[in-house]
């Protein structure tokens, strides 16, 4: 996908991340980045608004780049490294899977 600017990709995560805070009343980090958690680890969010998360980037990824791309498959699910750890590993999952 030539189209696919991985830079495009982390702002639609990141916009995500932030709407879900922001609906949910959830403190936010001050500086989120690549290295943000979205799973695990010190994430603010539990498993529904990660979901969450997942919808609003396949709808932007759907928008932005007219491609439709399932990120909670059989597959992200059983990795033995989630996609979802981090804005910049979802990101990367998200350009590799769509090449």
């Amino acid at each position: 996908m030539s189209n696919l600017n991985r830079i495009e990709v982390l702002e639609i995560i990141e916009r995500a991340f932030r709407e879900v805070g922001e609906e949910s009343d959830i403190p936010l980090p001050q500086d989120i980045c690549e290295e943000t958690r979205i799973l695990g680890g010190n994430s603010p969010f539990d498993s529904m608004h990660v979901v969450n998360i997942i919808v609003l980037v396949e709808a932007g990824v759907s928008d932005t780049f007219n491609v439709d791309i399932t990120l909670a498959n059989e597959h992200t699910m059983s990795q033995s490294k989630s996609p979802f750890r981090s804005i910049g590993t979802l990101a990367d999952y998200i350009v590799g899977a769509l090449k």
